[in-house]
């Protein structure tokens, strides 16, 4: 059984490989970068008893996506394998205040953030038919639910990923394939290294729990999430953000 993760060699992709890797799964993993999808390959392997593939990819070329399905697929074919899991990390932060928002802009968050869940959850729900079986989490956050000034596109675009796990949940489940969301907080990683220490203070502070979110809090409910100990999660968009949307 096989789990495709998206964007894996960003701060939560890389976390959440290595977490599924734990729990045994073989990994087909994609990035734009090839020398860091091998730098991961190799940790995963030298760590774990488990395949690791990979793919270049850029989320926001659909001939990309439809190349890296045909090698998926033929990959499966050849090991008589199976796909089980979706990991849909892949995402772009856009902080723009609205009046100052290009088109370039608009059209590469939008891109990024939601045309690349539909375009992945559609070929990957096509596989996983074949055997009534499958795991499908997309990445959302928090400012899908709460907003954030300068981030509206952004927030736009992950609103947009909640509707989207809502509507698949109703239409794949009766097929075997359970589709749920994952709403970070605010998660230490590069997209917010550029924040400084006084920015920082304040969101820790609007936190309940008192501190900034870890890369592995977030792949550790992904794991979870596809694993048979949530098999009866379905459909629902959990977050994991200390309390800040309290």
């Amino acid at each position: 059984m096989v789990t495709l993760v998206t964007g894996a060699t960003g701060g939560i992709g890389k976390a959440t490989c290595m977490a599924l890797a734990a729990e045994g799964h073989s990994l087909f993993i994609t990035g734009r970068i090839h020398e860091r999808l091998q730098a991961l390959q190799l940790d995963i392997t030298q760590s774990y008893d488990v395949t690791v593939e990979l793919y270049q990819c850029d989320v926001n070329k659909q001939d990309d996506i439809k190349d890296l399905f045909n090698t998926l697929n033929q990959s499966l074919r050849a090991n008589k394998n199976q796909l089980a899991g979706l990991v849909h990390c892949a995402g772009e932060l856009t902080e723009s205040l609205l009046m100052m928002t290009n088109e370039q802009q608009v059209e590469s968050s939008i891109h990024t953030n939601l045309h690349s869940a539909i375009y992945f959850t559609q070929q990957a729900s096509r596989l996983m038919m074949r055997n009534k079986y499958g795991v499908i989490t997309l990445l959302s956050s928090v400012v899908a639910e709460q907003g954030a000034a300068g981030q509206a596109i952004y927030g736009a675009a992950k609103a947009g990923v909640l509707g989207f796990v809502q509507s698949t949940a109703k239409e794949l489940g009766p097929m075997g394939i359970r589709v749920n969301g994952v709403s970070p907080g605010f998660i230490d990683t590069e997209l917010v290294q550029h924040y400084d220490e006084t920015k920082r203070q304040k969101i820790q502070d609007a936190t309940p729990l008192k501190r900034l979110g870890k890369v592995e809090d977030v792949a550790a409910l992904i794991a979870y999430l596809h694993s048979d100990k949530a098999s009866f999660i379905h459909g629902q968009n959990i977050g994991v953000d200390g309390g800040l949307v309290l």
